[in-house]
């Protein structure tokens, strides 16, 4: 008998963690990461220029980037057949909407440098989790290059 018990707990447990891994896997949709860069963004500005990228934030009252932090980010290089370059830490400016992807994490004060890092700007605000499909990739070593004192990470 207590083979029987056994036996039914177990199938009993299995199911119930299937469903379970179901049931997660529909929740998750709303949850997708924000896809944004060549090909999915489509925005032009008014003078039909595409956005471009500047060290200097043209909205923010100091000039400076004031990146608010968006999760993870995975950066594909359209140059290379939209191949993964590296995966990272995304976030993204609070007055004009650039969003960053480094590859080490610039928000923790540690960090001694990004890495590789990703640009796009899709002129709108993103979700958390980004996947950025772009051209626009950087190597910063140094936090104290020209490109990274642009950025204020909250």
């Amino acid at each position: 008998m207590n083979k029987k018990i056994k036996l039914l707990l177990s199938v009993l447990t299995i199911m119930a963690f299937s469903f379970t891994l179901t049931f997660s896997a529909f929740a998750a949709d709303e949850n997708l990461p924000t896809k944004i860069g060549i090909g999915i963004d489509t925005s032009i500005d008014d003078a039909g220029i595409m956005p471009t990228y500047v060290a200097v934030c043209p909205s923010a009252p100091n000039g400076k980037h004031y990146m608010d932090p968006k999760g993870t980010g995975a950066a594909y290089d359209v140059r290379n057949n939209n191949k993964l370059k590296f995966r990272g830490q995304a976030g993204q400016c609070r007055y004009c909407k650039l969003v960053l992807i480094t590859q080490y994490n610039a928000f923790l004060p540690s960090t001694p440098y990004w890495g590789e890092y990703a640009l796009w700007n899709p002129n709108y605000e993103v979700g958390t989790g980004v996947v950025m499909y772009t051209n626009e990739f950087g190597v910063s070593y140094n936090k104290n290059d020209e490109i990274c004192k642009g950025f204020y990470f909250r």
